[in-house]
């Protein structure tokens, strides 16, 4: 019980003590009933009927009835408001208790989810691999604050152990979409890209994956590590790949990447190290945000409607 409401109600229990006192003793002070003598006397006064005196003594009994009354309706009154007041309190504790118990119930099905979701990454077949991928993003969109940076680990590991390559080479071929050979990755790298970061997470380590032919469309990528990562003809259209945090200092790293005709167009590349990256017919527009000084000509970029 809180401290606020134990004195509320020690004061409540010392007001009606007070007023039940009061309704003992005061109506008899302010109104005290005539004494036999005090009725001889009136008789006796000139000027008053036999009744008088009576109809006097009735009265102030009455008037002191009024004030019992009144006292008795004010303990009431009183005792119904500190009883409400109690009542409430407890409904609130009992709702307290109850949303307490019901944030450890969806905790305790979120950790068996997320459990269960881990578990299907090891599957042996795609479309249950890729299941336990949309699994792990439910977990982390119902429970964002406790499990979005670890569903994203997860999920980069998992990239990590189907998709590494040790490097590429500059074969601009038409490989399969990721989607196509590779449902469970293409959901992995789909969910981290559309994952709201924030300004304190780590670097995102997407670095020596064979990501070609993804759809990255709107991913959110910042600060993100592509280095020697094969991206070609991916599809990168409104993707942001620019620092999530102005005050760090490095660049989202594309060292070596690949991004022979890659698909750029709106792609926002500001925070991006392009230096080393192979851009051989990749596909912008006039919307396209470049590195400051970068010069997309040299590299051998395709930009549609740019001076």
């Amino acid at each position: 019980m809180p401290g606020w409401l134990v004195v509320f109600l020690a004061v409540c229990g010392a007001v009606i003590i007070l007023l039940a006192l009061w309704g003992l003793v005061f109506p008899r002070r302010l109104a005290p009933r005539l004494r036999h003598e005090e009725l001889t006397d009136l008789r006796e006064v000139e000027g008053l009927s036999k009744k008088d005196p009576f109809e006097l003594a009735d009265a102030r009994l009455r008037l002191q009835n009024d004030l019992r009354t009144t006292a008795l309706q004010a303990v009431g009154g009183l005792a119904v408001l500190a009883g409400a007041v109690l009542a409430f309190e407890q409904l609130r504790e009992d709702g307290d208790q109850a949303a307490d118990a019901q944030t450890l119930t969806r905790q305790g099905q979120a950790s068996e989810r997320f459990t269960r979701a881990i578990d299907q990454l090891g599957s042996s077949r795609p479309e249950t691999r890729t299941g336990g991928v949309y699994g792990l993003e439910q977990v982390a969109s119902q429970h964002r604050e406790d499990n979005r940076l670890a569903v994203t680990e997860v999920l980069v590991a998992f990239l990590h152990r189907r998709a590494a390559h040790s490097d590429w080479n500059r074969d601009c071929g038409l490989p399969a979409r990721l989607g196509t050979r590779a449902p469970d990755l293409q959901a992995a790298i789909t969910v981290i890209g559309r994952q709201e970061s924030e300004r304190a997470d780590p670097l995102l380590d997407l670095s020596r994956l064979d990501l070609s032919r993804a759809d990255l469309r709107e991913a959110k990528l910042q600060n993100t590590n592509f280095f020697i990562t094969d991206l070609h003809r991916a599809d990168l259209t409104g993707a942001d790949v620019s620092r999530v945090n102005d005050s760090r200092e490095e660049a989202a790293n594309f060292s070596r990447v690949n991004l022979c005709k890659a698909k750029l167009v709106g792609t926002n590349l500001s925070g991006a190290n392009l230096s080393t990256a192979y851009l051989h017919g990749a596909q912008a527009d006039k919307e396209t945000i470049w590195p400051r000084g970068f010069d997309w000509r040299d590299a051998g970029v395709l930009c549609k409607n740019c001076s």
